[in-house]
């Protein structure tokens, strides 16, 4: 349990709250220690991932050495980062244009996330459900599952 800005506890079932609304409040969370424990928490997740060998040109290796589902959330990745970013540019807004904080093309990029998510993790689940299934009756990893 942490206490929120408001000093009122927040509980791992409190519904998410937004915090941040303009620039003094993101130079707020900056100096928080919530940056400072989301930073470790970042840190640590990238460290355990980073035994394995990842070259984004080198798919066939990538193919041998990771899952199906981590090979297709890693597809998935890197489509959200080339092809979505692409696709949606930072829009450019003058000094005297007026727009809530943060750049709008992120909400047409988050737009195309929440249409494709459901999609994208269900080819996760299905990768991770046939590994299990080939598992279970004593297949190896690079069997095929049919």
């Amino acid at each position: 349990m942490s206490d929120d800005p408001s000093g009122s506890a927040v509980t791992a079932s409190s519904a998410p709250k937004r915090y941040i609304y303009n620039q003094s409040d993101m130079d707020r969370f900056r100096e928080s220690p919530a940056r400072a424990e989301f930073l470790r928490f970042v840190r640590v997740a990238g460290r355990s991932v980073t035994s394995r060998p990842y070259r984004r040109d080198d798919t066939s290796a990538r193919q041998r050495s990771t899952s199906c589902g981590v090979a297709s959330l890693l597809g998935s990745l890197e489509r959200m980062t080339d092809d979505w970013t692409a696709a949606h540019p930072p829009a450019t807004v003058g000094a005297g244009d007026a727009h809530r904080f943060g750049n709008p093309a992120f909400r047409d990029w988050h737009g195309t996330l929440e249409r494709r998510g459901g999609a994208i993790v269900g080819s996760v689940l299905r990768c991770h459900a046939a590994e299990t299934r080939r598992r279970a009756r004593g297949g190896g990893e690079g069997d095929a599952d049919g």
